[in-house]
């Protein structure tokens, strides 16, 4: 029988945790030794106490990391405690199947090749019916992490990962070392996406093949506080921050050459990507306003991030590319993003006009 290691970072969202841990009572364990590991992220709430509370109907384990940053909280994880055959990489919003753990176990026996794997994610929304912008399969996977390949088991494209909700890990892959960018990931404040994105690179740049298994599913429990354009703002500019950790900084060749120009390239970036958010508010289709709002703040926050890091950042590229990155929501997944009519053009600053535009080259 497999054992089972389940990380749970959490940060001052007790009610949320109680929630989920309440839905983890009632997943099967007859298939696996299970542990669960909540790492409370220097929480200022009852999440102590809710951890306590479920500790007389789970095996848990409470860690507590002082310092910011979902990153550090796994990492803590990752090198103080014993980890099972398996490492299973979960949020604190989630309601898995009652077969979830079964089927993780079921996907490493039937595929030893495989030391990676990602499961379904289907939204669970907090309203009863769903806004038309939220209806945009784009939106659901860029804003709510929807990750879907349909039914059937599949390995990942390259340049293609598992979701941060709901993917696992075979135990031998860390004690190679590998762990996750501190630099990245949620926090309080200063929040960068690209948080398991960095880790699931690494491994691929490594060789370790990935599986999507969709039997292993889980919904995600969509936040109101979440659910809102402005929200989905805010993680397309976060999204383009973290660009340059995951692919290097934008033009590394001409910023070698001439700095100066470097700078002056990054200024035009900005000031085309504002020119591009006020013209997504022309959009007569709300869905079509908020695809063009988050990738003109995508572009933005890639040049912002760029220009604050400057020569500090010494992420190398794992492969050619543009310079105009996107993380794992957007740039791996091209099937989802359908470029609208007449944005085929590609703007005269060598940036792209729309996400679906940025994928339909970066996946030649």
């Amino acid at each position: 029988m497999l054992s089972t290691s389940v990380l749970i970072p959490t940060y001052n969202r007790a009610a949320i945790l109680s929630e989920t841990l309440l839905a983890l009572t009632q997943v099967q364990r007859t298939d696996t030794n299970v542990q669960w590991i909540i790492i409370d992220n220097n929480s200022n709430d009852a999440t102590r106490a809710v951890v306590a509370e479920f500790a007389k109907k789970l095996n848990l384990a409470y860690l507590f990391e002082p310092r910011p940053g979902k990153n550090r909280a796994l990492n803590q994880a990752l090198t103080q405690c014993a980890l099972g055959d398996i490492v299973v990489f979960t949020d604190d919003d989630v309601t898995p199947g009652t077969d979830w753990l079964s089927q993780i176990a079921r996907s490493c026996l039937e595929y030893p090749e495989y030391s990676v794997f990602g499961g379904r994610i289907i939204p669970q929304w907090p309203v009863q019916i769903e806004a038309l912008w939220a209806q945009d399969r784009f939106i659901q996977t860029f804003g709510f992490a929807r990750h879907d390949y349909g039914p059937g088991v599949q390995p990942y494209p390259a340049g293609s990962y598992p979701f941060g909700p709901n993917f696992w890990v075979r135990r031998e892959v860390f004690r190679k070392g590998f762990t996750f960018d501190e630099r990245v990931g949620p926090r309080p404040a200063n929040r960068i996406m690209g948080s398991e994105t960095r880790f699931l690179i690494n491994l691929a740049t490594a060789g370790y093949a990935m599986l999507y298994y969709p039997g292993a599913k889980l919904r995600h429990r969509i936040q109101k506080a979440a659910y809102s354009p402005k929200a989905i703002h805010r993680r397309a500019l976060s999204l383009g921050r973290a660009g340059i950790y995951l692919s290097g900084l934008p033009r590394p060749r001409l910023r070698e050459k001439c700095p100066a120009a470097w700078v002056a390239y990054l200024l035009v970036k900005m000031a085309y990507a504002s020119v591009l958010r006020l013209c997504s508010v022309a959009s007569f289709s709300e869905k079509e306003r908020l695809r063009r709002a988050v990738n003109a703040l995508t572009i933005l926050g890639n040049a912002l991030e760029s220009l604050r890091a400057g020569g500090s950042v010494v992420t190398k590229p794992p492969s050619a590319n543009r310079g105009d990155s996107v993380s794992n929501e957007i740039r791996h997944h091209p099937e989802l993003l359908p470029a609208p009519e007449g944005s085929e053009e590609e703007s005269p600053f060598g940036l792209n006009h729309h996400p679906g535009m940025i994928l339909r080259n970066s996946a030649k």
